[in-house]
């Protein structure tokens, strides 16, 4: 039995800034896959410690959540031991059969790999019509690009360094391995919300994001972009 992506994630998902960071992309989610019942099984590509792996599970889906990081694998076991989750480091192939999966999501993970290998693999694994559902990190956002440099000079102890981030060009040019059926872009001022001293000022960078993500040239300095994309 299916259950609403959307109630599910609101109903499993307790972290504040996973909220902050996923809410204005779970409508897109959730109705995306609500009109695609013939979806059965899930490739959680980078799952980290399985919380989103977990919502999709709740909500009806057979899912496979693979991460590179071994403590995270193990601790998304320990709490949620109905999921299969592999401990399996990307370079350039997935460990699947062709044909494997309806969908493969991930979420801030493309930063971290190289694009058009992964797109390769993903048209590889995934089944016919199925698809990529992509919640990522963007590469011109003024606070995070800073954010980023900041954190470089200091010699910040990344688990490994963020060093591809999606572009608009590179969004466009997905269309030449997917069908996009959504692009929705998010966040500029949010990322503040990961600041301490910023943080009192949630509501007014809700606000303040919602307005300006109106103007359609505030795209080239979001944050994030959800990309959905069928095969």
């Amino acid at each position: 039995m299916r259950f609403s992506f959307k109630e599910k994630f609101y109903e499993f998902i307790d972290d504040e800034y996973k909220l902050y960071y996923i809410t204005p992309f779970i409508d897109e989610i959730s109705v995306f896959l609500d009109n695609n019942k013939n979806y059965c099984n899930v490739l959680d590509f980078g799952c980290g410690f399985g919380e989103l792996s977990n919502v999709f599970f709740q909500s009806g889906f057979d899912v496979v959540g693979l991460d590179s990081d071994l403590e995270r694998i193990n601790k998304a076991k320990a709490k949620y031991p109905e999921i299969n989750f592999l401990d399996y480091s990307y370079k350039d192939s997935l460990p699947f059969d062709d044909n494997s999966f309806d969908i493969i999501f991930s979420s801030s993970v493309l930063q971290y790999i190289d694009h058009d290998s992964l797109f390769k693999e993903c048209l590889r694994v995934l089944k016919r019509g199925g698809c990529v559902i992509f919640l990522e990190n963007l590469k011109n956002n003024p606070i995070t690009r800073a954010g980023r440099t900041y954190l470089k000079l200091r010699n910040y102890d990344y688990q490994s360094y963020p060093w591809n981030h999606l572009t608009l060009k590179e969004i466009q040019g997905m269309k030449r391995s997917f069908n996009l059926i959504t692009v929705k872009y998010y966040h500029v001022f949010g990322p503040l919300f990961y600041m301490p001293r910023f943080k009192f000022l949630k509501p007014l960078l809700k606000k303040t994001d919602k307005f300006l993500i109106n103007f359609n040239c505030i795209k080239q300095i979001s944050w994030l972009a959800l990309i959905i994309g069928k095969k």
